[in-house]
């Protein structure tokens, strides 16, 4: 892997807190296009997370550290060696033994992309379990509130093509 420079983004949350529409745009889906193609080679990053994140000079983003990675080979078990960070870890990292799968990555994408929307870090996966609740005020720091654009479903769209044929179906989808 070749040698990247930038700005974590975790810097720049802590600095601005929320970002705004165009510079989520300019960042995130690039993100879902490089999963995207990690997935397509049947490789998990599995440790998505702001400080995994580099902002190059260019502005582009490139997702870093792949020191949790692991390639899926279909069909088979695997006994996995859990490393995660809590807020962003989906609730099968908790264990050593989960079906992990692009679904795990997208969820990580998700909290990470929860606390550039809405500027706090997300409750992490036992906590929601748990009962825990954001402290979110109805209508306020909550994505797509006062949206009327239908950026939701565009945005269902294409974590749709990044999950590709590893897509999980539960009973309500």
């Amino acid at each position: 892997m070749d040698f990247e420079q930038g700005r974590p983004l975790s810097e720049l949350l802590e600095q601005q807190g929320r970002l705004p529409p165009a510079e989520l745009d300019a960042l995130f889906y690039p993100l879902l296009d490089g999963l995207e193609r990690i997935h397509g080679a049947a490789i998990l990053h599995r440790d998505i997370k702001p400080a995994n994140i580099l902002i190059r000079a260019d502005g582009t983003p490139v997702l870093i550290d792949f020191g949790a990675a692991r390639r899926v080979i279909a069909g088979q078990q695997h006994s996995i060696v859990s490393s995660y960070t809590p807020v962003y870890a989906a609730l099968e990292q908790y264990h050593n033994v989960g079906d992990q799968g692009p679904w795990t990555d997208i969820y990580s994408f998700g909290a990470v992309l929860y606390q550039a929307v809405t500027g706090r870090k997300p409750l992490s996966a036992m906590e929601r379990l748990c009962g825990s609740d954001q402290g979110a005020v109805p209508g306020r720091n909550r994505p797509g509130a006062g949206d009327q654009t239908g950026g939701a479903s565009t945005v269902r769209g294409r974590v749709a093509a990044v999950l590709g044929n590893g897509r999980r179906h539960t009973p309500n989808g």
